[in-house]
């Protein structure tokens, strides 16, 4: 190969670095909607309104909650939380009628691609009631959510919820990363 064609090849791709680079940063723009996304379903799970939470889902989204339970789509995840919002307990699920989440810091956002990105995003839940009818302490949560940008719009294509334990660490600790 000739210096020539090596630089013909070379700089293209040297010239696609800093845009893949910013891919990974998302836009601004992206970093908004996703933020507008998270504050909808905070709002809509405190208004108790199942179709407003069913709708920041895509139509064909994943839901798993903190016991494993995974609802495919809308047809399931609003039925399901209609349920979890009615004003009376379904005999087989807790009551979240009356609770309250709220965000426990600022959700990590790390675009995998310009149109797909992961979130991890605590918060905590209190006025939930359990299976007894007993006002349950509150929670630390994590949930996970990879969202999409589907025709101009961003959603939830993936949703895993899981219960935080007191006393552990919420990063991994930097010496369990080293090889």
């Amino acid at each position: 190969m000739t210096r020539f064609h090596l630089f013909a090849f070379l700089i293209p791709l040297a010239l696609l670095q800093p845009a893949r680079a910013a891919e990974k940063e998302g836009t601004a723009e992206d970093r908004g909607a996703i933020n507008r996304l998270l504050e909808s379903a905070l709002k809509a799970y405190n208004d108790h309104d199942a179709r407003a939470w069913s709708l920041i889902f895509h139509s064909d989204a994943e839901l798993t909650n903190v016991i494993g339970w995974t609802f495919h789509g809308r047809q399931e995840i609003e039925p399901y939380f209609q349920r979890l919002f009615a004003p009376q307990r379904h005999p087989k699920l807790p009551s979240f009628q009356k609770a309250v989440v709220k965000p426990d810091g600022a959700p990590q956002i790390r675009f995998l691609r310009p149109d797909v990105a992961s979130v991890r995003y605590a918060w905590t839940q209190s006025g939930a009631t359990g299976l007894k009818d007993e006002v349950l302490p509150p929670r630390s949560m994590l949930v996970t959510l990879h969202v999409t940008k589907e025709n101009g719009v961003w959603g939830i294509a993936s949703y895993h919820n899981m219960d935080l334990r007191a006393g552990q660490p919420r990063e991994v600790p930097a010496e369990l990363k080293q090889p």
